[in-house]
């Protein structure tokens, strides 16, 4: 059964062309008109499951979301539903974009609620963990709170692509 994209009560973002994809840009998503104006999107579930809506459906596009967002690949599932890239170059940076965005808002999602500096947090086996300390996360209990923060810059977070072992 394919899932069905639900931005209610997930948390969904997306990539949207302005002129070109060297005018490309990360969006929430809030409804499925949003939803269809979009190259690619990635939903967080509940469950701390990912689903990525792509054209292309590469093996390592699914590998992409897993390590970026440091989860298991069986934890990521490919719908080749809503999103309309055309260019499987084009696609596959659209998700590192998408991954690498997610992972931030997550993060800084479970700073928020610790109230301490993003950079003490990494992602883990599927959560959000405190570096220092015993306590985490799981990417689905951060929904909300990822749904409102803001949007981070796309340079800042390429420079984050590789996250050293601890």
């Amino acid at each position: 059964m394919k899932p069905s994209l639900d931005p209610n009560r997930e948390f969904v973002i997306g990539i949207k062309t302005d002129a070109g994809f060297s005018g490309r840009r990360v969006v929430q998503i809030d409804t499925l008109t949003e939803a269809a104006q979009c190259i690619a999107l990635l939903a967080i579930t509940p469950q701390s499951q990912a689903t990525l809506y792509s054209k292309h459906d590469l093996p390592a596009i699914s590998q992409l979301v897993s390590q970026q967002l440091r989860i298991p690949l069986d934890q990521v599932t490919l719908v080749r539903d809503y999103a309309n890239c055309h260019s499987s170059t084009a696609c596959t940076q659209a998700i590192l974009a998408l991954s690498a965005t997610t992972r931030a808002m997550l993060i800084n999602a479970a700073a928020n609620r610790w109230n301490i500096c993003p950079t003490h947090c990494k992602m883990e086996s599927g959560k959000v963990v405190q570096k220092e300390k015993s306590f985490d996360f799981e990417l689905g209990e951060l929904i909300t709170e990822a749904k409102q923060g803001d949007i981070p810059l796309i340079p800042e977070l390429y420079l984050q692509h590789r996250q050293p072992k601890s």
